[in-house]
């Protein structure tokens, strides 16, 4: 796994830009001041508690385990400077700390999509080794919310993921599948049954040994999860996310709805 296990601290600048982008939530282009007194440009977002937390710990943890997310950042905002971005008639007086993702600065798919090499580009994606990581990922943090604006494509061979606010959500129970993982099923729409098989074996006999080795503890307090959350909420996501790693070969399985055959029996 990767050593990639920290969190920068920072203070917003002035000088944020709204970004033209068709997010949910409002993003800006801002400077900010690390601790280490370097200025970093971020995209930056206002989440609630929750939704920071779990931006937070996710980007953490997938960092950790060797996928391609953006290098985070909290970033503490100064009084005027929230009302130079929100208005003072719109702050919310829970927000204080926005979550900042180290700038990137390549297009979503959602935009670099309307290009003549779409199959190109979608070929890429699926045969890029981190896709199916990533995937897994997403069904193992509860992230229905992986859409084509959350990837970010370097116009090259490489992707990378962003965007988990929504992940981790109260209502979901550990051995609930998501409703939607949009990339898992991309990936995963024509396949044959070997493949099946492989992705079957990759989950069980890699992915889910790598969560094991995640000491989730250890990643609250990297993201001060503390500051952020009373202690009965945390560790309500702590639990989910340990007990959840145990589901995932069976809810994957299920996802992948194989033909019974003698092939993939020996993989389970």
């Amino acid at each position: 796994m990767d050593n990639k296990s920290n969190i920068v601290l920072g203070t917003l600048l002035p000088g944020a830009e709204l970004l033209e982008d068709n997010s949910k939530n409002p993003v800006w282009k801002a400077p900010v001041k690390t601790t280490d007194l370097k200025t970093e440009f971020v995209f930056l977002k206002l989440l609630e508690p929750r939704r920071l937390f779990a931006e937070a710990i996710c980007a953490i943890i997938g960092r950790q385990i060797g996928l391609p997310i953006p290098e985070p950042i909290l970033v503490k905002i100064p009084a005027h400077l929230m009302i130079d971005l929100v208005g003072e008639e719109s702050i919310d007086s829970s927000i204080c700390i926005g979550f900042g993702s180290k700038d990137a600065d390549y297009p979503s798919l959602n935009r670099v999509l309307n290009v003549e090499d779409n199959e190109l580009i979608w070929d890429k994606l699926r045969a890029h080794t981190k896709s199916l990581e990533a995937a897994i990922f997403d069904e193992w943090i509860a992230n229905s919310d992986r859409h084509w604006g959350n990837l970010l494509y370097d116009g090259g061979d490489e992707f990378i993921f962003i965007d988990h606010d929504l992940a981790l959500p109260e209502q979901v129970k550990s051995n609930q599948p998501i409703d939607k993982n949009l990339l898992f099923n991309f990936i995963s729409e024509e396949v044959d049954e070997l493949s099946k098989v492989r992705i079957v074996k990759k989950v069980r006999e890699e992915l889910c040994g790598n969560y094991s080795k995640v000491d989730i503890q250890k990643c609250v307090e990297i993201c001060y999860g503390p500051s952020l959350l009373g202690r009965d909420v945390i560790d309500s996501i702590v639990d989910f996310l340990i007990e959840r790693i145990s589901f995932l070969n069976d809810i994957i399985v299920n996802k992948l709805n194989p033909e019974q055959g003698e092939l993939f029996q020996c993989a389970i």
